[in-house]
């Protein structure tokens, strides 16, 4: 099986360079939506070993006359259909490392609030994702973007959003990556709501809880203990 290998110092550039194209967004930055730049891992087309790349959010299929309506998110549930996403399903599947994502609050009050969840144990995690390569018209240079896959929320994220992003745990992403067979059947079994004794949340621009400490959107004052074995998770470095 390929491994990341000796990755620290291009995770680090890809740092640095994820920053600076960020900061070109202006007021946007720190913000997610069409056109951030994130950290993936995907397998490379052409060796077939894990790859770090900095992709864009936003899939644009390769068939698209231009980016006029990237796509965000995949819904589990139709990923492996829709003419949009079924080839990258199928042939180009990656994972997005975060340690956090951001819901805004669609059910319950106040409506609009935005809530960050992460891992209770204060980890980073990888989301399940399709990326897609497009060429751009005006210069012929390949443009890579990609779209997170959602599922239904857990009983945590579902107090105030019906869909979160589908964390794959470490044991999934060889199977996600390609690296070991699976059939599609199979690959649509590992897009499902991450336990959610193991999440926590915060207000997206608040501190985040101590590791241990869970919280819930409707209550960040509950505490509980949290899960003593999670799952084990993703990690930038």
């Amino acid at each position: 099986m390929a491994q990341e290998g000796n990755s620290l110092e291009r995770l680090k550039d890809l740092t640095r360079l994820r920053d600076e194209r960020n900061h070109a967004h202006g007021e946007r930055w720190g913000t997610t939506g069409p056109g951030e730049w994130c950290i993936v891992l995907r397998r490379h087309p052409e060796t077939g070993g894990r790859h770090w790349d900095l992709l864009q959010w936003g899939l644009v299929p390769r068939w698209a006359r231009d980016r006029a309506s990237p796509q965000l998110h995949a819904r589990a549930e139709t990923v492996h259909e829709l003419p949009s996403f079924r080839e990258a399903f199928a042939r180009r599947r990656c994972l997005i490392m975060t340690d956090r994502f951001v819901e805004f609050r669609t059910l319950g009050r106040p409506k609009g609030q935005q809530v960050a969840f992460g891992m209770a144990d204060g980890g980073s995690f990888a989301v399940a994702g399709i990326w897609e390569a497009w060429r751009i018209p005006e210069t012929g240079d390949w443009l890579r973007t990609f779209a997170e896959i959602t599922v239904d929320a857990n009983d945590t994220v579902g107090e105030m959003h019906d869909r979160m992003p589908a964390v794959l745990p470490r044991e999934a992403w060889p199977a996600w990556l390609g690296e070991v067979p699976a059939t599609e059947l199979e690959l649509r079994g590992l897009l499902r709501p991450f336990p959610a004794e193991l999440l926590t949340c915060w207000p997206a621009k608040g501190k985040r809880p101590p590791p241990g400490q869970i919280l819930t959107p409707n209550n960040t004052q509950q505490r509980r203990t949290a899960a003593s074995e999670p799952p084990r998770q993703g990690s930038l470095l």
